[in-house]
């Protein structure tokens, strides 16, 4: 494999931004530290982006989108969203799964070295790597997940819509577990929070909630651990439709009617959400107006016009599953 910017770091002793500094000349480096950098690419054969080098200083018409990974419905949305203003701008549009791997801050960079800015989503990365690449110039929109710095960002809204659903379950006499892991997303952590709000607002205690991945697997594998045991839950607030499709999957396996004895609900209002028996009650985000908002700011961005944070609305689409 050829030699990497990590590497190059590690021979001159220097951070890989201090790295990118000199590639890019865009921040102060002393002429002594740029001269060690300069030395250790020569000595590895460090050779950077041909593409990215050439069109240095130059616009290149493209964006870049930064996703976890690719899978699901959710992540099409919003696909299916940049894409189009993309395609109305005349930006060619280069997406990146991470999918957790330890490089993904080098693959980041390499694609940021392709496009004029970068849509970066959820915890693909470290708020510290993001900061560094905003730091170097590189243009950067932040998509599902809290605000780092200056930088601008686009959500939904997550707190509130799971405040009410909550609410409407606790009043109908039911606990409803959380299926949901707050750590590993920050749209997750949102409705977590929306979710225990519910609970302080009438004196109850919350039970923790149940980690599971976003997928329907991840869903009935968790719905039937939870209704084979004692005592069985008769709400599950799932973090998204995929996962309560997957709760759906574990009931009819269990023979268990939805709603008479469990109360299902989930989040994003998928197309299968209305469709699922019963219809499924949900959280309906705008997830095509999320990845088209997200490209219009960027595209501002990159012309250099200010933007602004954006909060899209969010809202609770009562169905049969309640």
């Amino acid at each position: 494999m050829p030699p990497n910017i990590y590497e190059v770091a590690r021979k001159a002793g220097v951070s890989i931004a201090t790295v990118s500094r000199v590639l890019n000349d865009t921040g102060p480096v002393s002429p002594a530290t740029r001269e060690r950098v300069l030395a250790a690419m020569q000595a590895l054969g460090y050779r950077p982006s041909a593409l990215g080098r050439a069109l240095a200083g130059k616009r290149r018409e493209a964006i870049g989108l930064v996703f976890p990974d690719l899978a699901g419905p959710y992540h099409a949305g919003v696909i299916s969203g940049i894409e189009d203003l993309a395609m109305r701008e005349h930006q060619a549009l280069l997406i990146l799964g991470t999918h957790a791997r330890e490089q993904a801050e080098e693959l980041v960079r390499e694609l940021a070295s392709r496009v004029d800015g970068l849509v970066i989503t959820g915890r693909t990365l470290s708020d510290q790597a993001v900061a560094e690449l905003w730091q170097e110039g590189i243009r950067i929109v932040l998509l599902a997940r809290p605000k780092i710095g200056e930088i601008p960002c686009v959500q939904s809204e997550n707190v509130e819509p799971a405040r009410r659903l909550a609410g409407s379950l606790l009043d109908r006499g039911l606990q409803p577990l959380f299926l949901g892991d707050p750590e590993a997303s920050p749209d997750v952590a949102e409705r977590w929070r929306g979710f225990l709000e519910a609970h302080r607002e009438r004196g109850r205690s919350a039970l923790p909630p149940i980690p599971t991945d976003l997928r329907q697997e991840g869903g009935y594998r968790a719905g039937l651990a939870l209704l084979r045991g004692e005592p069985r839950p008769r709400a599950l607030f799932c973090a998204n439709d995929e996962t309560a499709l997957g709760v759906y999957q574990a009931a009819a396996q269990l023979g268990l009617r939805i709603p008479e004895e469990l109360a299902v609900s989930g989040w994003d209002d998928i197309p299968q959400a209305a469709y699922a028996v019963p219809p499924l009650t949900t959280v309906c985000q705008p997830i095509f107006e999320l990845g088209f908002e997200a490209g219009r700011m960027l595209v501002e961005l990159i012309q250099g016009h200010p933007v602004q944070d954006l909060c899209l609305p969010s809202e609770v689409v009562w169905r049969g599953s309640t």
